[in-house]
């Protein structure tokens, strides 16, 4: 279930793995995030958990839909640091919803280990979501994904002087390839993907 596309919402990225740990699994808090796809016309969720336990390897997560009992597993998690470092994250970019469309109400995200510890973390999803005009959007913010030629990440996040523009981005980000702008109002739940745009 792994992929190389759109990952966290925010702050984030460059992917790597961790170290083995004797350590058992701490989440210290879990970002769930609706995203729209305006390539695709489609939704998908982000759930990532900003781990804790330093050197830790998580294998495998699931997300689990309370009322209905639908579950939804990954076994191939991506795991993702904050620019500067100092943040490690793991989670999946790409859990789809039912033909229904989002199930609202309680969720439950898990997270396991090498040797199968696991923890557990509570969320809720408590609206139905609909799909806005996002160039009509007011009060928003303004973020940027960056991939390189294999459609890996090299950063995510808000747009800073470094990424301002094709030539900055080209400059500091040497093996980039295309970005993607990404749109969040403060008054709705959705995260706008929009359409690729080469570097060069």
């Amino acid at each position: 279930m792994g992929t190389k596309n759109f990952s966290l919402f925010l702050l984030i990225l460059i992917f790597s793995l961790f170290s083995c740990s004797d350590q058992e699994p701490k989440v210290a808090i879990v970002y769930p995030q609706v995203v729209y796809d305006t390539e695709k016309s489609s939704f998908s969720f982000s759930v990532y958990g900003n781990f804790i336990s330093e050197g830790l390897r998580i294998d495998r997560m699931e997300l689990l839909h309370s009322e209905s009992q639908m579950i939804w597993k990954c076994y191939t998690p991506e795991v993702v640091y904050s620019d500067d470092k100092n943040l490690q994250y793991v989670g999946y970019s790409a859990f789809l919803p039912p033909e229904s469309g989002f199930l609202t109400g309680d969720y439950e995200v898990t997270f396991y280990d090498g040797v199968n510890r696991c923890v557990n973390y509570n969320f809720m999803l408590n609206k139905k979501l609909e799909v806005e005009n996002y160039s009509n959007l007011k009060n928003v913010e303004k973020y940027i994904a960056i991939y390189d030629d294999e459609n890996v990440i090299i950063y995510a996040g808000k747009v800073e002087e470094k990424q301002s523009s094709n030539a900055k981005i080209a400059k500091n980000y040497p093996n980039a390839v295309f970005y993607r702008n990404i749109i969040k109002s403060r008054n709705t739940d959705i995260l706008y993907l929009l359409e690729k745009q080469n570097v060069k």
